[in-house]
């Protein structure tokens, strides 16, 4: 398999990782608030925010013909199989080209969340990580970054 991300952390993270608290553990780093800070955390308001800050950060960030490495790192049970079985359905939805999804990369690597503090790990969890090298016109991010704010922001949904 093509070491893409492995050379791309190790080049601009000196890391060949990809491991929860990349951003606490960097040198370099940005973060932005993408909730409103003057409501509650929990406020169904927050969603129109989220949504709007998410997609114009996007846009600042990545031109149209700008090569990005999509990455996706699912943690879950030994014995789950249908990631293994179907790993192209992770991202069918958000790439223009299905073509493209020949190029995707899928590895199973061990818990990356071996923080003994972390009562959610468990020694029988892995890790399956995906990485898709495109453009940025290649994917539909709108929906992307909607998937993954419904993911991070599960809570919200239920006000």
């Amino acid at each position: 398999m093509n070491n893409v991300l492995t050379d791309f952390m190790q080049k601009y993270f000196n890391t060949p990782v990809l491991e929860p608290g990349l951003f606490y553990n960097s040198q370099y780093g940005l973060r932005f608030e993408i909730s409103q800070p003057s409501l509650d955390f929990y406020h169904p308001n927050n969603q129109e925010q989220i949504y709007q800050r998410a997609t114009t950060l996007f846009q600042s960030v990545f031109e149209a013909t700008d090569n990005i490495l999509l990455v996706t790192q699912v943690y879950c049970d030994r014995d789950h199989r249908v990631l293994q079985r179907k790993p192209l359905n992770i991202y069918r939805k958000y790439i223009r080209n299905r073509s493209l999804l020949r190029q995707l990369q899928h590895k199973i690597l061990p818990p990356l969340i071996t923080d003994d503090r972390d009562e959610s790990y468990a020694p029988n969890e892995i890790t399956h990580q995906f990485v898709l090298p495109c453009t940025t016109s290649d994917i539909r991010y709108v929906p992307l970054l909607s998937a993954i704010w419904h993911e991070d922001f599960k809570h919200l949904l239920a006000y």
